[in-house]
């Protein structure tokens, strides 16, 4: 399962997402492979895990990234869009999350898709992230991840 790193200096490639902690936030970036017609939009879901809470009411986010719109969901309620940042800048996707929005969770469901409509056009498998409260530290003898 890919750790991520407080600080940012680490970056996770998960398939055209880089995806890193800065400041107590997630950050997405990736490059598509062009930019966006009218009426696409880059969804991305991000879930929250805890053992110590039920997955239930972990925060389950869903943001609707157009080129000019944003929709911040979780499950079936609207969040205002100031929970998260997100944004289209020609090919160029950067998104910002709160950890404390997903719950401040040990670990992170992280799924990306491209949709036309109703019609999902490309989309990343799931992606389960371990996150630095969660990290385990190596066995002794065994050296860091870097």
């Amino acid at each position: 399962m890919p750790a991520l790193v407080p600080g940012g200096g680490a970056v996770v490639d998960l398939q055209n997402l880089a995806v890193r902690i800065e400041n107590q936030e997630l950050e997405i970036n990736a490059t598509l492979v062009r930019a966006l017609p009218e009426g696409t939009s880059v969804n991305l879901y991000a879930f929250g895990y805890r053992p110590d809470r039920p997955f239930g009411s972990m925060p389950k986010l869903a943001l609707r990234i157009g080129v000019e719109t944003l929709t911040i969901r979780d499950q079936d309620r609207i969040l205002p869009r100031t929970t998260a940042e997100a944004r289209v800048t020609g090919a160029k996707l950067t998104a910002r999350i709160p950890l404390a929005a997903l719950g401040d969770p040990d670990r992170l469901f992280l799924h990306a898709e491209t949709r036309l409509r109703d019609t999902s056009l490309n989309q990343t498998p799931w992606w389960v992230l371990e996150l630095p409260a969660a990290a385990e530290p190596p066995a002794p003898g065994c050296p860091a991840p870097r």
